[in-house]
């Protein structure tokens, strides 16, 4: 569990949330970062649709409030995405861990 993540701002894209924070702890390699936030050095961050959600909510403390659900919606790209691609953008972008099969 991380011991500080920094609070979104209105309308933030995550992306930015996770650049925020590796300025705020000074971290000094992006792989480095990467393992405390997901556990994962290898993972890319996208600004867009990110992966790897359910980890990175498991790392962040509860006081943030930040589930999987709540990231995609207010965090990413996804309400945009699914106005213009409808049903599809669901399917085969966006698994939701509460959702999942």
């Amino acid at each position: 569990m991380l011991a500080y993540f920094p609070a979104p701002y209105r309308d933030e894209l995550l992306y930015s949330v996770l650049a925020r924070y590796c300025r705020h702890v000074g971290s000094p390699a992006t792989k480095q970062a990467l393992l405390a936030l997901f556990g994962n050095g290898r993972v890319i961050a996208s600004f867009d649709l990110p992966g790897h959600l359910d980890a990175l909510a498991e790392r962040i403390p509860a006081k943030c409030g930040l589930s999987v659900d709540r990231m995609i919606d207010e965090l990413t790209l996804y309400p945009y995405f699914s106005i213009v691609w409808l049903d599809s953008v669901p399917t085969f972008c966006i698994v939701r861990p509460s959702r999942a099969p």
